[in-house]
């Protein structure tokens, strides 16, 4: 298994706030992420949960069987010709370093 951490944040005015992190776990085919607040955030007087399944609380929030990301987080990600932009990005990479491509995750469109 193959995790990655994305650091969440958010802009508000001039200020940039640590929201939380993002661990996004591979095994095999089977994609899937946890999220859990930066304690600085949930004390800001400004907070907002960043998604419904994501309840301003301490703790790790795990997506559903059939959820590769939370919702508000994955629609941060490029739509369809972006992800081909970028598939087609890391396929010129591959050629130019003579390697296989690699495949892309949800991870690497965040």
């Amino acid at each position: 298994m193959s995790s990655q951490q994305i650091y969440v944040s958010i802009q508000l005015g001039e200020e940039t706030h640590k929201v939380g992190k993002l661990k996004f776990h591979q095994r095999g085919a089977r994609q899937s992420a946890s999220f859990e607040y930066n304690r600085d955030w949930l004390k800001h007087s400004k907070k907002f949960a960043l998604d419904p399944a994501l309840q301003l609380t301490l703790g790790a929030f795990h997506t559903t069987p059939d959820q590769i990301l939370f919702g508000a987080i994955g629609d941060s990600a490029p739509d369809r010709s972006g992800r081909g932009l970028m598939r087609r990005a890391e396929s010129m990479r591959a050629q130019s370093a003579r390697e296989a491509a690699k495949s892309l995750s949800e991870a690497d469109y965040l």
